[in-house]
């Protein structure tokens, strides 16, 4: 029997202390104290201590991740970007064309490694909380727990767009359940990667240029799945032109999918549900930056900054750069370039030099002037300033925001009255952002199972049903 508990006995071992203990005796002295004996008990277990990671293998899972990072985004993103011109440059004859075995070859790669940091012996510390995940029937850390169902989700929707185009045609929308799953499930992949670099922060604290990185991606890969459609139909006019390009004409299918959204007036400027949409996105988002921005600081140490200027600098930047309005000045300033890279490449209005440009942007700003989130942020801080409560500050900004998105895009005036609604639609966003924000910090397998039902099951579902009614009610 394994000895796990000792318990010291009093004995008693002669006749003088029995007396000693029954019937005190005042002439003599007590007696000394009884020699311990020990009995062993019944083993009980308990539970083990994981042993902190060492420097050496927190050194090498650091190292991995940001090699995962950059394989995984700069193969999607390169991939997105191939995919978008081959579809406006070639006839859709097939589902397996070099730019989707492209992204299906860097998931798979990204899948491999993922499964390694997760079952690997040696990196079981280095990524923070672990959750059970009861399919595994086993422990992993929750930070891969949420890349790796992002991976899994994305691969079921590269499969599940394969049969959707054979099962339903080529003229499908933005709201059609894979290429809603898609956007979704790149999302769910970064919010992943940032989660396990978080739980990397006491081995490594986040510097400015770290987190401005993954909040322009947040923003990059959270703003799709929320729009929709409205991600890229910015005006009916704009949806004209794409119709008449010659690699669109020649394909009827993307010929009807331009006439159901034409038809539907999907567009930024023509339907009701874009401005309740963009405050939602700018709800979440406004919250994410914030708590990001709010991460540990670099500590500047008398050591290191005599010595590298670099890093003094960093450190510097880092006290005094706030990433919640650094990263939507970039994003904002990204997504212009793209936008006005359009307009140029659909010949718009009959455009066909850079010069012919400015007189189309100056009469159009609906084509090319970004969601004013930049300015959500700068009344955001301005409002924490202030002792309003809290749900006033979100309704407040929410009512602004909407309010400016009004201005940029509208074609009737009655649509000011959406005001009113994106205010408390705001205060959802940032309760939802909240949420999400808390899962990467602490994430634990029933939360994670939560949104992923809900952000790449059922949200995709509904919208797919949405999809085949305008399919089949637009001819």
């Amino acid at each position: 029997m394994q000895l796990r508990r000792v318990i010291l006995v009093p004995v008693v071992t002669t006749i003088d202390q029995l007396q000693t203990l029954v019937m005190p005796i005042p002439y003599r002295s007590l007696p000394t104290t009884p020699r311990p004996v020990e009995v062993a008990l019944p083993a009980t277990p308990i539970p083990a201590a994981v042993a902190p990671a060492s420097s050496k293998n927190m050194t090498l899972a650091y190292r991995l991740l940001w090699f995962t990072f950059i394989l995984f985004f700069a193969g999607t993103g390169f991939g997105k970007l191939w995919d978008r011109v081959w579809h406006l440059t070639h006839k859709f004859e097939t589902f397996f064309s070099p730019p989707h075995e492209f992204i299906s070859a860097i998931t798979t790669l990204t899948g491999i490694i993922a499964l390694a940091l997760a079952f690997s012996p040696r990196f079981r510390s280095c990524f923070g909380l672990r959750t059970y995940v009861p399919i595994l029937k086993r422990e992993v850390a929750g930070s891969l727990a949420i890349m790796g169902a992002g991976l899994i989700c994305l691969s079921l929707a590269i499969v599940m767009d394969s049969i959707w185009h054979t099962a339903f045609g080529l003229d499908e929308t933005m709201w059609s359940l894979p290429h809603d799953m898609l956007p979704l499930s790149w999302c769910v992949v970064i919010l992943g990667f940032v989660s396990s670099r978080l739980a990397m922060r006491t081995y490594k604290p986040l510097d400015w240029l770290t987190k401005l990185v993954f909040a322009v991606l947040i923003l990059c890969f959270l703003c799709p799945p929320i729009l929709g459609p409205f991600y890229l139909n910015y005006s009916i006019s704009l949806l004209h032109a794409f119709s008449i390009l010659r690699i669109n004409e020649i394909q009827p299918s993307i010929e009807h999918t331009y006439r159901i959204y034409i038809t539907a007036q999907i567009s930024r400027q023509s339907n009701p549900l874009f401005i309740p949409l963009v405050t939602f996105f700018a709800g979440i988002a406004i919250v994410l930056l914030h708590q990001f921005n709010s991460t540990n600081k670099m500590e500047a140490t008398s050591a290191d900054a005599p010595k590298n200027r670099l890093m003094t600098l960093l450190r510097w930047a880092d006290q005094k750069v706030s990433i919640e309005l650094l990263a939507p000045l970039v994003w904002s300033l990204v997504f212009m370039g793209r936008d006005i890279y359009t307009v140029w490449f659909v010949h718009y209005d009959g455009v066909t030099k850079i010069r012919g440009l400015l007189p189309i942007l100056i009469k159009n700003p609906s084509l090319w002037v970004p969601i004013p989130l930049l300015v959500a942020s700068i009344i955001f801080l301005a409002l924490e300033k202030t002792r309003l409560d809290e749900r006033w500050k979100w309704m407040i900004n929410g009512a602004i925001f909407s309010l400016l998105v009004f201005c940029i895009w509208h074609t009737s005036l009655w649509m000011i009255l959406l005001v009113i609604p994106a205010a408390p639609i705001m205060l959802f966003g940032a309760k939802v952002g909240r949420k999400i924000y808390s899962v990467l910090e602490k994430p634990h397998f029933k939360d994670i199972l939560s949104i992923m039902l809900v952000s790449n099951a059922q949200v995709p579902a509904a919208l797919g049903i949405v999809d085949l009614i305008l399919r089949r009610t637009i001819s």
